[in-house]
């Protein structure tokens, strides 16, 4: 299941939660176009549960973000990733120098909003 929260204009927390619905992965692809709107933008998310997209999407993911390197760069921000467990840390660690935008990693919803707003 996803759920997207905004907490201002172009500032938003996501959490993609289990159990996974099939839509899940369209909508948070729908959702990363409709950030690209904002002149301004930045969002945290939480994954908890099976954490893997399909492969199919993971391919798409990995697209849209190569394909919009250049709007991350001078539009976002930043990305917060919330850990759920330890084992995720190296994961993000390797994300956050590959992002063209600034990239945390925090361990709380709390800490998130504090980098957001």
């Amino acid at each position: 299941m996803i759920n997207i929260e905004e907490l201002k204009k172009g500032f938003y927390h996501i959490d993609l939660m289990a159990p996974r619905k099939e839509n899940d992965e369209i909508e948070f692809l729908e959702f990363l176009d409709h950030i690209l709107t904002f002149q301004q933008f930045g969002f945290s998310l939480k994954v908890t549960g099976e954490a893997a997209f399909s492969p199919e999407a993971k391919k798409t993911l990995a697209l849209w973000f190569k394909n919009n390197q250049m709007s991350l760069k001078s539009k976002c921000k930043i990305f917060v990733r919330i850990l759920t467990n330890e084992n995720e840390r190296l994961e993000s660690e390797a994300l956050k120098k590959a992002m063209p935008c600034p990239y945390e990693v925090v361990k709380t919803k709390e800490e998130a909003q504090k980098l957001l707003l």
